[in-house]
């Protein structure tokens, strides 16, 4: 039996669900210290490794099509990654800016496949044109999300993180403190 962490910790193996278009892939990740949000961003490398992986429609996610000691999904068709704990993200999905007040944002991301309703979390001011197309990051981090399957309405995940492919996003839709 292994020792629970301490809250906040991070931990080098983590599991989750890996969102392609079509599937999920249901396995463990070494990422490392780092947590996986860097290894996602990492452009050294194209492809992530999943370890045990258990392969199935993302439509029908109940029923396993296979499963495999490894599966490779390459990072462009990698549309979600989801993660059980957020301290699995690595230190962007713990670290609190204390200079800087960040602002919950609840949004809407779509992707050709998926609804991912969530919360994101800014320091001031909602800039989607700076979150979508500028830096280096090809994830970005939503809290609290509930993602939908589009080819059926009826399959729902949560999850207390999840890393969103910012170039497979068709839609981002925000509710500013505005309205």
């Amino acid at each position: 039996m292994t020792a629970p962490l301490p809250p906040g910790a991070t931990r080098e193996i983590i599991s989750g669900d890996f969102f392609t278009s079509a599937y999920r892939v249901t396995g463990s990740i070494n990422v490392g210290h780092a947590g996986l949000a860097r290894l996602l961003n990492d452009t050294t490398t194209s492809l992530v490794e999943i370890q045990d992986a258990y392969v199935s429609r993302a439509d029908q996610p109940g029923k396993i099509l296979t499963r495999f000691l490894v599966g490779r999904i390459a990072k462009a068709r990698l549309e979600l990654a989801l993660v059980n704990r957020r301290e699995d993200v690595g230190p962007l999905g713990v670290a609190r800016s204390t200079s800087v007040t960040s602002v919950e944002y609840p949004v809407l991301a779509a992707t050709s496949s998926f609804e991912v309703r969530g919360t994101l979390e800014q320091p001031g001011r909602l800039d989607v044109a700076a979150l979508l197309f500028e830096g280096s990051g090809k994830f970005f981090l939503l809290h609290r999300a509930t993602i939908i399957a589009l080819p059926a309405p009826d399959v729902q995940f949560t999850a207390p993180a999840v890393l969103v492919n910012r170039a497979r996003v068709e839609l981002l839709c925000a509710q500013s403190e505005e309205f």
